[in-house]
């Protein structure tokens, strides 16, 4: 959707997205991907990778359908009383038809831009240049860092049980099978976009943290990737550089290691 093509609300609901958000000063703009299973904690763990960024996602975009909804003053005022579901759906509706362009927009003005996903088809087509939400010719114009965080937790059945009782407090139900699906091969997908990442022409940074527990809010630490991770492969015995992880076991085997030699020149551990 071009610009010219959207309505004077659509408009109005872009403009309140960047109201306030100017570009980084002393730094190249990024590109924010909490990636993760439904349920994961992606949100949860967000602040200290902006901490370990030096970013404020107060000045940020936040391509997401719920916080663009939330910045029209219409909707605020809507808040509490029995208008509040209807004027929800109509914003939601319109939010949702411009996330792209919002996206675009962003990246064109050179601005920091914060995004949660959990659908590997989007990672994917980012690593092969092929996303239509960050195209990599607007990434590579502004000079954009592109960092990507995977957020895993090991408890599915913990998981399941959160997302249900969340679902009593903001009503969207999200079938088991939905949830199982997609909280299976995070690491796999992680590693292997991130394989076709480091090959394009962007300067790219990787961070993980792990869950053992759905529940329990702490966490195994989180670390950034350094050393890229062709070279990851190559000291975990991987064979080619270039070659995909096979199974979601080996790269899982893969963050252990880095866990385990954390000393290493390939793993920063973030505070």
């Amino acid at each position: 959707m071009a610009a010219a093509e959207m309505s004077d609300l659509e408009k109005e609901i872009m403009d309140y997205s960047m109201r306030g958000v100017l570009p980084p000063s002393g730094r190249a703009p990024i590109v924010l991907i909490m990636w993760g299973g439904i349920g994961a904690g992606k949100t949860t763990a967000s602040p200290r990778v902006l901490a370990k960024l030096g970013m404020d996602r107060a000045q940020m975009v936040v391509i997401d359908v719920d916080e663009l909804v939330q910045k029209v003053p219409e909707f605020q005022q809507a808040k509490g009383t029995e208008q509040q579901k209807v004027a929800y759906m109509k914003y939601r509706n319109y939010a949702k038809k411009i996330q792209k362009q919002v996206a675009l927009t962003a990246l064109e003005k050179g601005l920091d831009v914060y995004v949660e996903w959990t659908n590997e088809g989007n990672l994917h087509a980012l690593g092969k240049g092929e996303s239509d939400v960050f195209q990599q010719a607007a990434l590579v114009a502004k000079r954009y860092t592109v960092a990507v965080c995977l957020v895993e937790c090991r408890d599915v059945e913990g998981i399941l049980a959160v997302v249900k009782e969340r679902e009593k407090e903001d009503g969207r139900h999200i079938p088991e099978s939905v949830i199982r699906e997609f909280n299976t091969n995070r690491a796999l997908h992680w590693f292997n976009a991130l394989l076709q990442l480091e090959k394009r022409p962007m300067q790219t940074r990787a961070f993980v943290q792990t869950r053992m527990s759905a529940r329990y809010c702490g966490s195994l630490g989180m670390m950034e990737l350094t050393g890229g991770v062709r070279q990851l492969v190559a000291s975990c015995g991987g064979g080619k550089l270039d070659a995909a992880f096979p199974d979601e076991d080996a790269a899982q085997a893969a963050i252990n290691r880095l866990r385990k030699r954390k000393e290493d020149a390939e793993c920063c551990w973030c505070s």
